[in-house]
């Protein structure tokens, strides 16, 4: 009788490590799934950062844009999001499509609604930003 259930808890305990190994085959590896959510993390902060500050100097409203270069190299890089731009044209298309969007934003909502716009693009930009910090995926690399 002892064989029978020595039979039958080896063979559980087979189907058990069976299953768990086919378990770990479909979920695949844990730090793969950790970078695929942080690219995914960052890819998202990056569509969804501004890319520019707006400022009021001596009553008017300006955009100053947080794209820097490094002394010696080509690429443009944001200095909130780490999104690059591989030469300074991209810079300019990208600051006039930028201001077509905040002339068109200013055109629909007005001063106030811009700068309430504004405001929320930052907020869900610090939020994105949190969401990283949370998942462990470290300081983005610029």
């Amino acid at each position: 009788m002892s064989n029978i259930w020595a039979a039958v808890i080896g063979a559980g305990a087979t189907v058990l490590v069976g299953l768990l190994a086919f378990a770990r085959h479909l979920m695949g590896d844990p730090s793969d799934r950790r970078k695929a959510k942080c690219n995914r993390l960052t890819a998202e902060l990056q569509s969804k950062c501004p890319h520019y500050e707006m400022v009021f100097p001596e009553g008017e409203m300006a955009m100053r844009p947080w794209f820097r270069t490094d002394y010696g190299t080509l690429m443009w890089y944001c200095t909130h999001c780490a999104m690059t731009l591989a030469d300074a044209s991209q810079v300019r298309e990208w600051r006039q499509a930028a201001a077509r969007s905040y002339l068109d934003k200013l055109e629909t909502l007005g001063p106030k609604g811009v700068t309430k716009w504004y405001l929320k693009k930052i907020d869900v930009c610090q939020a994105m930003h949190e969401a990283r910090k949370r998942s462990g995926c470290g300081s983005l690399q610029i």
